[in-house]
């Protein structure tokens, strides 16, 4: 009785071994190890791009108003953005170094009217 229970448990060694030893196997441990790869790969790429998205398309200041930090886009042909604190209307100066009040002739499109 004894010696079935540990032919039993060798079998089942045997059995996985040979499977990964089989091209089945690596095929198993292809798709496994690529799967793996780009779960840790996926986001660290992703970070990146996104600071180096944000370092060369936001300026970081403060806000001319109430001097809370703000953070606007350098492109002025989109919408402006606005300070979180108070509320005003911002965008970056025109030679893209530091953040300003937006013109008084910009229309801020809220999507309700």
């Amino acid at each position: 009785n004894g010696l079935k229970e540990v032919l039993g448990g060798l079998g089942t060694i045997a059995a996985i071994a040979l499977f990964f030893a089989s091209p089945l196997g690596s095929i198993f441990f292809a798709v496994t190890n690529s799967l793996f790869l780009l779960a840790i790969l996926l986001p660290v790429g992703a970070y990146v791009a996104f600071q180096g998205w944000q370092f060369f398309n936001t300026i970081s200041g403060p806000c001319p108003n109430c001097g809370a930090p703000a953070t606007v886009l350098k492109d002025t042909t989109t919408a402006p953005s606005f300070c979180f604190n108070c509320g005003t209307v911002l965008q970056a100066s025109s030679d893209q170094t530091t953040i300003e009040f937006a013109n008084e002739n910009t229309v801020v499109d809220d999507g309700f009217s």
